[in-house]
């Protein structure tokens, strides 16, 4: 029995001894052979397909897109009618603050007592929806929602079915109560009362 390796240099000298070695070119080689293995060139894949548009994006992903300048624009005058100051470095700041004033000048009542801003309601199918406004006026709730941009007459089918919704929340809440519901056109200032042309 021959004795165990004592140092590093035992250890490579007793492995030179028990491994396969060869010489290839006058240096020691351990293992299979080298080669040389150029790869084959892979094709080129195909062009990419074109980016989705902001549209398609909007539907897969709203929440995915930076709000564009008119939707900055909306969410700043809803801000203000709701009583909160208006973000340092709001643009169009002064359009959006004359337009929020011109609409409380038009529409007082909109802010009378017992009147809250972004109302949430339990919605038939159970979703969660928020009113812009809830006012009670002159015995009756009204649903008010604010629009901004031009005015469209008669009102679109999706802002009514929005609102029907609201009002069929309050009237199952409390039967008793007339429901009216509304959108204000905040560029023009004006009411457009839900069953009118606005």
């Amino acid at each position: 029995m021959t004795d165990a390796p004592r140092t590093w240099y035992d250890v490579i000298a007793a492995t030179a001894e028990a491994l396969p070695w060869r010489e290839e070119g006058g240096v020691k080689v351990l293992g299979a052979t080298f080669t040389t293995h150029i790869p084959k060139a892979e094709p080129i894949p195909p062009a990419l397909p074109p980016l989705p548009t902001r549209e398609a994006l909007a539907i897969a992903a709203p929440e995915a897109l930076p709000p564009t300048p008119e939707q900055m624009y909306g969410t700043a005058v809803h801000a203000v009618l709701q009583g909160l100051p208006l973000p340092i470095g709001t643009p169009r700041a002064e359009d959006v603050l004359a337009e929020a004033q011109a609409v409380r000048a038009a529409l007082p009542w909109l802010w009378g007592k017992g009147s809250r801003a972004e109302v949430a309601v339990v919605l038939a199918n159970g979703m969660i929806g928020r009113a812009d406004r809830l006012v009670p006026y002159q015995g009756a709730w009204w649903v008010i929602d604010f629009k901004t941009g031009t005015p469209q007459h008669p009102v679109p089918a999706a802002y009514v079915a929005q609102l029907q919704g609201y009002m069929a929340a309050l009237r199952a809440s409390d039967p008793d109560i007339p429901v009216h519901a509304a959108v204000v056109w905040t560029a023009s200032a004006t009411l457009a009362e839900l069953g009118t042309n606005g």
